[in-house]
């Protein structure tokens, strides 16, 4: 049966209160070992995990020193392997590292967009990021190769809702994104495998994309969705949730429309 544990955390240089209050963001790279931010967004650390020991082992703080991320960062998003961090950063650059055994590298910038970045997530096979934007667009970049395969606003006729989640499924065949009324579907084809182009690339001495993808919509419709993701392939999980009213936010005597003593 699950249950919590309080571990013990111990670290080189740093004392436990610091250590606790200066984490921002967190994501697990593997079983018992953790990858953290710290409160300037410009500072990460590793962490041991060691449940035989009870006992987590903080490491000592090091710059994220990368060009590239020049302000703070918002959000985290660690690939299922643990060797990729996709860092969403405060002027809207999205980044991705390459993670080691003790050390963080640069590994690719995804083409700027003029739009906020809302989410980020890895494929749970390939090395592509789904991402989406504030005003609908949706991407999906190949880091290996550098090249966007997909590049695609999701039009609303009525109320321009930005897209705020999405996720792959188990297979990575295909994709959820929604805001909050509907449920988009982004589909992934193999490519038919032709003579190779001659370019070189990071993927590789002559990298070829071998998958493209195209978007349907909606696939379902809800009112105020907080949360959707893949039961498994074929099956979806998405929860609602019934907003406050104006009255429910108002003072009781407003609410009640009694304006005085």
């Amino acid at each position: 049966m699950p249950c919590l544990k309080k571990l013990k955390i111990e670290s080189v240089d740093t004392q436990e209160q610091d250590v606790i209050s200066g984490v921002w963001k967190m994501g697990f790279l593997k079983e018992d070992k953790v990858f953290m931010l710290l409160s300037n967004g410009l500072l990460a650390q590793f962490a041991e995990i060691s449940n035989e020991k009870k006992k987590v082992v903080i490491g000592t703080p090091f710059e994220l020193d990368i060009p590239e991320i020049t302000t703070g960062i918002d959000k985290l998003s660690i690939n299922p392997d643990g060797d990729h961090v996709c860092l969403i950063c405060s002027s809207n650059s999205v980044v991705i590292l390459s993670v080691s055994e003790s050390n963080v590298s640069f590994l690719a910038t995804v083409p700027k967009y003029n739009s906020r970045c809302t989410f980020v997530k890895f494929h749970p096979v390939h090395p592509y990021i789904l991402i989406g934007y504030a005003d609908r667009q949706v991407r999906v970049f190949n880091f290996k190769t550098m090249k966007i395969l997909l590049d695609y606003n999701v039009k609303k006729i009525a109320v321009l809702q930005p897209l705020h989640g999405g996720s792959w499924s188990p297979s990575g065949n295909s994709a959820i994104v929604y805001d909050i009324e509907n449920v988009y579907m982004v589909v992934m084809q193999e490519l038919e495998k032709g003579p190779k182009k001659k370019r070189k690339g990071p993927g590789g001495a002559f990298a070829e994309e071998i998958h493209s993808f195209t978007v349907r919509y909606p696939t379902c419709s809800y009112k105020n969705i907080a949360y959707a993701n893949y039961m498994d392939d074929t099956e979806l999980l998405a929860i609602e949730v019934t907003p406050n009213s104006m009255l429910e936010k108002l003072p009781p005597k407003f609410a009640q429309r009694r304006f005085g003593m």
